[in-house]
């Protein structure tokens, strides 16, 4: 008994040199009851479930369109943006491609609240499109209508090359993620999708929990070219605006393909600004937009009380409620049941006549 006692401890002391320290401590709670699994995925997330949907960004995106070179949209907005947020480099490829983009901290200047009243589509007031999307899932803005043919100069920091796209349309990919309780991350990146519609596998995305692995779809769809070398991360707070506007010193540049609106027949060419207001909506789909990035131009629908039927309806329904309720209060089908006829007594068979 004694040596079978040694050879363990022998077998146990080079378990030890073999596999080297490690240690596993048990708690007090380990020893009382062994978590579940939705204790260790919170503790895994304490922010939230993991199952939870997944954190939203809003957004309020407006575009404003005015005559190229406008005072508004070409000088006065930048004289309260801040450009010098982002790096030297960065600036400089952006204004080689014809692009300028910057972070408003204050309102809007005069200038611009003025040209939001017709400064929209064929004139008329600008009205924002909002958004709300989940973190990490872009929002593509159309800037531009498809183009059959266009050839821009794209300046990539090394050299400047001549492309030529067929069938192309502008988008601006605008991504958010959440930086802290109050501040959104926006990403923003210039991309161009052209050629012809061709049928591929891409991600469906809307993934609603942390666990669902990724789907792939097939799409039809164009070639995207993206320009990573372009991105610009933006940190925007409630109340601050994400500036995006064009450089019209850069003639056939991407920018100018993007901002720009070609002249129709007695109009001439037009130059675009996008301005964009994010914040932190929580886990809700709804839009729940912070009052202080409200537009003006929304209004709450006022409801009508309803108006009061015709005498001669009102007449009807009450016939027709008093029918019903007398066919509740009657017994379904006693009403029919007749009794039967009382059978005369036949005399017993005990019985004598009487006397006659």
């Amino acid at each position: 008994m004694a040596s079978c006692s040694r050879r363990h401890l022998l077998a146990a002391s080079l378990a030890w040199g073999t596999t080297g320290c490690h240690l596993v401590r048990f708690t007090n709670m380990d020893s009382d009851k062994t978590p579940s699994v939705g204790d260790a995925l919170k503790a895994a997330k304490p922010d939230g479930h993991p199952l939870d949907g997944p954190r939203r960004v809003g957004m309020k995106i407006a575009t404003i369109a005015a005559p190229l070179r406008d005072k508004a949209i070409d000088q006065a907005i930048w004289h309260t943006t801040d450009e010098q947020i982002f790096s030297e480099e960065l600036r400089n490829s952006l204004k080689n491609n014809g692009l300028r983009i910057g972070l408003l901290r204050s309102s809007l200047p005069a200038e611009i609240e003025e040209l939001m009243q017709h400064g929209g589509f064929a004139g008329q007031k600008v009205e924002p499109l909002v958004v709300n999307q989940p973190v990490s899932e872009p929002t593509k803005i159309a800037t531009t209508e498809k183009t059959s043919e266009t050839s821009l100069l794209i300046d990539t920091g090394s050299k400047v090359q001549g492309k030529t796209y067929r069938d192309v349309t502008g988008y601006l990919r605008i991504t958010a993620s959440i930086d802290d309780q109050k501040g959104v991350v926006l990403k923003t990146t210039p991309e161009l999708h052209h050629g012809e519609m061709k049928a591929k596998f891409a991600n469906a995305g809307n993934v609603e929990n942390a666990f669902e692995p990724a789907q792939m779809t097939l799409k039809t769809m164009q070639e995207e070219e993206i320009f990573k070398d372009l991105a610009a991360n933006v940190r925007v707070e409630p109340g601050q605006c994400l500036v995006i506007g064009l450089d019209p010193s850069r003639e056939s540049g991407l920018g100018w393909f993007l901002l720009t609106k070609p002249p129709e027949t007695d109009k001439e060419t037009q130059q675009k600004l996008i301005l964009v207001w994010a914040w932190n909506s929580g886990r809700e789909a709804v839009l729940d937009i912070p009052t202080i990035v409200q537009s003006n131009s929304r209004q709450t629908k006022t409801f009508q009380p309803l108006e009061s039927p015709p005498p001669a309806i009102v007449v009807k329904r009450d016939q027709n409620r008093q029918k019903t309720k007398d066919d509740q209060l009657q017994p379904a089908g006693f009403d029919k049941l007749k009794p039967a006829p009382k059978a005369d007594p036949k005399p017993s068979s005990d019985s004598k006549p009487g006397p006659s």
